[in-house]
């Protein structure tokens, strides 16, 4: 979605640059959101930043996705995405199959199950 989409493109951009032999994998994906996500924390912590006040403005953070690189999440309330992307392998290259065009379809439902509810 790198024509279509600027976060794509952006990060697609600037991850040769951090690191050269980077892979733009879902790995880096999570990594540059993780700090997208704590930049926009940061920002909104005020002028005297602190763990205190950054997790405070963090639990503030109730739709975010950064810039439009990965579905929107909630990491306010501890919530994940409902949003997904289908794709397929059509002659050796990712082809999008849903949602057509761009952006992601984000019509389904989140299930948070807990860790000890996967151990019985």
């Amino acid at each position: 979605d790198r024509a279509t989409n600027p976060a794509v493109n952006t990060f697609l951009n600037y991850l040769p640059k951090a690191r050269a032999s980077a892979t733009p994998d879902q790995f880096a994906v999570d990594s540059w959101t993780a700090g997208e996500l704590l930049l926009q924390a940061m920002t909104n912590a005020g002028s005297t930043i602190s763990p205190t006040s950054v997790l405070s403005a963090l639990s503030k953070v109730t739709d975010f996705n950064a810039d439009g690189l990965i579905g929107t999440t909630h990491p306010g309330v501890k919530g994940g995405t409902t949003c997904v992307v289908m794709a397929n392998v059509q002659n050796e290259q990712w082809v999008r199959v849903h949602p057509t065009g761009t952006g992601f379809d984000c019509s389904g439902t989140y299930h948070n199950v807990p860790l000890s509810s996967l151990n019985s």
